[in-house]
């Protein structure tokens, strides 16, 4: 059964319960014991470090599971070992530069590595670049619609008896994001289990109503029902405007990157860039107040002042001593004002489309067939 299909009938399953709600659906519909024991888990930014950590961890497995052709290798592991080259390459391609310094020069070995250096903040800037694109998305319907599409579940998977794994009840643990798509979130993870009576079984889905535009004072006979599309639909437009938005984003990183003034961040290795500073912390010769002064002071002249004549110089702003091709002039403007304009764009559009402050509801009554009216 797919988690879709699952999904429509946890309502109907429901309402059938008045003992324990989690033997109530594995006893009308079998095919949900593959999610039985899974968890929805708290939604901390410690919780998130702590699963991010296991799964690096895991990693070196996934990959010699996978090579090795073993059975219990599924699609997660592969998903994740697509990432390695993903966050590897960039490093790599700025350490191939390097490779070839020739330090018995030293006009040769400065040019190879400010490329380097170039090379490496491009790269560091596409990283950047790609995460702020989702963030800008993330963070605002976290805010207003109390979803958190990074919000983690534990979802337990079996595995064959033979298995060299030497797991407690022969099973393995897989950290999914809870909203990762529209067809495969298990709304039913939000259901409180342990309350089998309708109003508190969806005591979460009724905080999330409210956050879509409902009345406080309205009380819903299936907001489980009424938000649960509501989610999937926002969960649809937001990955749907990330692909959109990153595209800006990494040209701007990636602009930034190419200009001069932004050659200059961190400053030079000769007492007077950010790790000197940083480095100066630690000097008892001088009053606390001095050195971190001293810090900010260097954080302000060899980061702060190069990102801004960065981003004036990909404008084309006047004033900047080189000449700016109209070209590049519009290609720049066109990308900050991109990424200035399209997260708005999308936010706004994501909150208008799935609000449901203007809907008509059933409240609670004895049949319990509530929802949206018709």
């Amino acid at each position: 059964m797919q988690v879709s299909s699952i999904n429509n009938n946890l309502g109907a399953v429901r309402n059938q319960s008045k003992s324990t709600f989690g033997e109530s659906l594995t006893e009308v519909y079998p095919e949900l014991k593959e999610h039985q024991k899974d968890e929805l888990l708290p939604d901390t930014f410690s919780e998130k470090m702590r699963i991010n950590k296991e799964q690096l961890k895991q990693l070196p497995g996934y990959v010699s599971r996978g090579l090795q052709g073993d059975p219990d290798a599924n699609f997660f592991e592969f998903l994740k070992i697509t990432k390695i080259p993903y966050f590897i390459g960039g490093p790599v391609l700025a350490l191939m530069f390097l490779a070839g310094k020739n330090g018995n020069n030293i006009t040769a070995r400065n040019a190879t590595n400010a490329v380097t250096k170039r090379i490496a903040l491009g790269v560091a800037m596409y990283y950047i670049a790609a995460t702020a694109a989702k963030a800008v998305i993330d963070i605002p319907l976290k805010s207003f619609r109390n979803i958190d599409m990074n919000q983690k579940y534990k979802h337990m998977v079996d595995l064959r008896a033979d298995t060299p794994l030497k797991l407690p009840d022969n099973q393995k643990v897989e950290y999914h994001n809870w909203l990762e798509s529209k067809d495969f979130t298990n709304l039913g993870l939000a259901y409180n289990y342990h309350k089998p009576e309708a109003e508190k079984i969806n005591s979460q889905f009724d905080e999330i109503a409210k956050s879509f535009g409902v009345d406080n004072k309205t009380k819903l006979n299936d907001s489980d029902t009424v938000v649960g599309e509501k989610i999937k639909e926002t969960i649809a437009m937001a990955n749907g405007w990330k692909y959109i938005i990153t595209a800006p984003f990494v040209m701007t990183g990636l602009g930034l990157s190419s200009q001069k003034s932004f050659q200059k961040i961190g400053g030079d290795m000769n007492g007077h860039g950010i790790w000197s500073a940083i480095k100066g912390l630690g000097n008892k010769n001088k009053k606390p107040k001095i050195r971190f002064l001293e810090l900010k002071a260097s954080l302000s002249e060899n980061l702060k002042k190069p990102i801004v004549d960065s981003f004036k110089e990909l404008w084309g702003a006047k004033g900047i001593k080189e000449g700016v091709s109209r070209t590049s002039k519009i290609l720049g403007r066109t990308a900050i004002l991109s990424s200035l304009i399209l997260p708005a764009v999308a936010i706004s559009t994501i909150l208008a489309k799935t609000s449901l402050k203007n809907h008509k509801f059933q409240e609670h009554s004895s049949d319990n067939n509530g929802g949206v009216q018709k």
